[in-house]
């Protein structure tokens, strides 16, 4: 029996195909496989005995543990990896086996072969693939299949009772426990049984890693399992796995390489600290200078705060100082432009009662004349009964202003009757004055004899102006200084000068001052512009660029209105000239379009129908002008006030449109007012005063060069060939000159082929023609 058992652990030495059944892979098999038993058993109720333990069957190496009574029960190792299936035993223990464990007693035939039936079978099984099967069949075939299990033959063809073979069946393919009211066992319900075992260790070891830093196992886990008495024979165990070993320069190269990449990660790490440190400094440096660009701006802050509450001061004082100016700069400003009408004035009215006095002493004259010549008489007898006529209406003139008597009982009349004699007087003087010059040369207007007044009034109005701003410090009272004031601010805070709204509000602040100035400018009479004066040359440094033509148009514009409305002798050739000069230096600071200077040359087209309609030349026949004394003379003196209009008219073709000034001065005033005496004079005066009208409309409506005359000369152009038609009726030989003046003159109107007629039948000589 001792060889048979030897011989049996000898040949137990091969390590079956056992799988590996740790409670993990059993959880793992349990959450993917498809449960054969069906839902897990529920707990019998306490009237009701418990149910059997399920019969677990395992594959593979199991370790037998050995209670009180000597009795060994298999369980499940706990160990990771389960020891191999202990090899079989001889036929000494399977005896043993078969008969309860009695030692001593010799099997039969039938109790061998039951045993080599056993055998085999368990053989058989431990070949058997490692896996259950799932989905191939169903449930129910799995089980038939269980329970149609074939009774084992042994190799003398006895047959072995089935229990066995389906109990071998089931714990090698199944683990289905006993059924309860219908319901089956699941095939990992024994796992819920050793889970918090294996739980609770998987943690000790887990805490051990933490504080060893490597896996504690326990070295009889990796062991054979002890076997009691010999039951077993001697199992190998499962040899470890060895580690690969290294060779020097291996070791040294895998220590160089760990070597190299902890010193790549320090270069790298070195970097980022090196940019974190440079980005710390680049912060560093900005909050230094963020500190100081504070500090300075504080400082900067409390600076401009002082100098705003000291501007605040002195804006407010200048305010109220130039309100206060105010009033009595507007009526010294009154007073001034009073003085300048008064003048004004005194001209017109002069020139109106010269011709109220003329009307009344040639009118007489004019009808008695008329009166004998249309009877037939004389020229003689119409002069002497003009002259009686003449001296009768001066007499009665002066005996028509009655006396009258002031309260100290003084005749004021006799004032009225010395200023009459004395207007005469100057009238003969200022005619003879007028017929004395060329046709080409400027004839002097009126002069005012109150002259002397305007002056000391205005040397008055101007000294006080300079005393008005004499109470105030030159900080308020000095226009430079204001001035510098208010372009330091813009200088200084230009984002708070325009939040102030300063450059719409400087012109208010100037204008006092400007006005105060412009009291001295008399644009009629001064020829002198704003570049001359003082105000000018200080605020054209201001940096508002619109300040000065804000100026000319609140101040400058309306002075030169009321001038013009009141002032202008319209038959003054220096203040006419004056006056175009005023407005186109307007008309530099202040656009076109703008509603004040489309009204002020609104205004000089007005004054300028007023004149041409005031215009009256006399249409008396030359017999009248012979017998009447001084009507020839008057008349003279008349036509030299139209021409010295029309040339007045021309000096605005820069001012006024074209149509304008054709319908002013052409149609109005030529062709209404001066043709029609120049179609009554004798042939000696009509050349002569038409070459004067030609004079007059060179430069405006006539220039050299121009081929086309505007319609408004038709007129004028016919006349001219009339004077050569009148000429030609005459053929004399003293008429030559005028023949050769008329000629010039057509040719300066482009009418070449009149002028080439008039020179063959007077045979003059005609100029080379370029």
């Amino acid at each position: 029996m001792g060889a048979g058992k030897d011989k049996a652990q000898a040949v137990s030495n091969v390590l079956p195909q056992a799988g590996e059944y740790t409670p993990e892979r059993l959880q793992e098999l349990q959450k993917n496989t498809i449960r054969l038993g069906g839902a897990k058993p529920v707990l019998p109720v306490e009237s009701k005995p418990p149910p059997a333990e399920p019969l677990v069957i395992l594959k593979g190496v199991l370790k037998p543990v050995l209670h009180e009574d000597g009795e060994s029960s298999v369980l499940v190792s706990s160990s990771n990896e389960l020891p191999v299936v202990p090899p079989e035993d001889g036929v000494d223990a399977v005896m043993e086996a078969a008969f309860g464990g009695v030692n001593g007693l010799i099997p039969d035939a039938a109790a061998i072969a039951a045993a080599k039936a056993q055998r085999e079978r368990k053989r058989i099984a431990h070949s058997a693939p490692d896996y259950i099967p799932v989905g191939s069949s169903s449930d129910a075939d799995f089980r038939s299949r269980i329970r149609d299990a074939p009774e084992v033959v042994s190799k003398k063809d006895e047959p072995v009772s089935s229990d066995d073979e389906a109990e071998e069946v089931r714990g090698r393919l199944t683990f289905i426990g006993h059924k309860d009211n219908g319901k089956k066992a699941g095939v990992f319900d024994f796992v819920e049984n050793v889970e918090e075992e294996d739980e609770e260790k998987m943690w000790e070891e887990e805490q051990l890693k933490k504080g060893v830093g490597k896996r504690v196992e326990d070295p009889s886990s990796r062991g054979v399992p002890l076997l009691p008495g010999g039951a077993y024979g001697q199992v190998p165990s499962r040899p470890l796995v060895a580690h690969p070993t290294f060779t020097l320069d291996q070791q040294a190269e895998s220590a160089m390489l760990a070597l190299q990449q902890g010193l790549k990660r320090l270069q790298e790490s070195h970097a980022k600290t090196q940019s974190d440190l440079y980005s710390v400094e680049q912060n560093l440096t900005s909050s230094a200078a963020s500190i100081t660009m504070l500090e300075e701006k504080f400082s900067s802050a409390g600076k401009k705060y002082i100098y705003m509450q000291q501007l605040r001061d002195f804006v407010s004082t200048l305010c109220a100082f130039l309100q206060a100016k105010s009033p009595l700069i507007e009526e010294l400003e009154e007073h001034m432009q009073k003085l300048h009408e008064e003048r004004a004035d005194a001209v017109f009215q002069r020139r109106i009662l010269d011709g109220a006095d003329e009307k009344v002493q040639l009118d007489s004259a004019i009808e008695a004349a008329m009166a004998v010549l249309t009877r037939g008489g004389s020229i003689q007898t119409a002069s002497a009964h003009a002259s009686s006529a003449t001296q009768a209406a001066a007499a009665a003139a002066l005996n028509d202003i009655a006396p009258e008597l002031d309260e100290f009982g003084r005749d004021t009349s006799l004032q009225k009757r010395m200023e009459m004699k004395s207007r005469a007087s100057a009238r003969k003087r200022r005619i003879s004055r007028v017929l004395a010059k060329t046709s080409s040369e400027e004839c002097s207007s009126d002069e005012s004899d109150n002259e002397m007044a305007f002056g000391s009034g205005r040397d008055e109005t101007l000294e006080t102006a300079e005393r008005i701003f004499s109470d105030a410090s030159e900080e308020y009272s000095q226009l430079e200084m204001v001035k510098n004031r208010l372009t330091e601010w813009h200088r200084e805070y230009p984002a708070a000068y325009t939040d102030a709204y300063v450059s719409l509000s400087a012109p208010a602040i100037f204008a006092p001052f400007v006005r105060l100035e412009l009291l001295k400018w008399d644009p009629l009479r001064d020829s002198a512009g704003f570049e001359s004066m003082k105000w000018h040359s200080l605020l054209c440094e201001y940096d508002d660029s619109d300040l000065v033509p804000s100026l000319v148009e609140r101040v400058a514009l309306p002075l030169l209105h009321h001038y013009i409305g009141h002032c202008w002798d319209r038959l003054s050739t220096t203040q006419t000239r004056n006056a175009v000069a005023a407005v186109q230096e307007i008309s530099v600071y202040v656009p076109a379009t703008s509603d004040a200077f489309i009204d002020l040359v609104a205004l000089v087209r007005s004054r300028i129908a007023a004149a041409v309609s005031e215009v009256e030349v006399p249409t008396w026949s030359a017999q009248l002008t012979t017998a009447v004394e001084q009507a020839a003379e008057i008349a003279e003196y008349r036509f030299r006030l139209s021409i010295k209009l029309l040339r007045n008219i021309g000096l605005w073709k820069n001012v006024l449109s074209l149509s304008k000034l054709n319908q002013l001065g052409l149609e109005e005033l030529l062709n209404g007012r001066i043709l029609p005496h120049l179609r009554v004079l004798a042939p000696e005066d009509a050349v002569a005063r038409t070459e004067t009208v030609l004079v007059a409309l060179h430069g405006t409506w006539i220039s050299s060069g121009v081929k086309d005359m505007c319609p408004e000369l038709g007129a004028f152009i016919q006349h001219v060939i009339s004077l050569g038609r009148t000429l030609e009726k005459l053929k004399k030989r003293d008429v030559a000159a005028l023949a050769q003046a008329v000629r010039k003159m057509l040719l300066s109107l482009n009418q070449h082929e009149k002028a080439r007629e008039l020179a063959r039948v007077f045979q003059l000589k005609e100029p080379a023609v370029s």
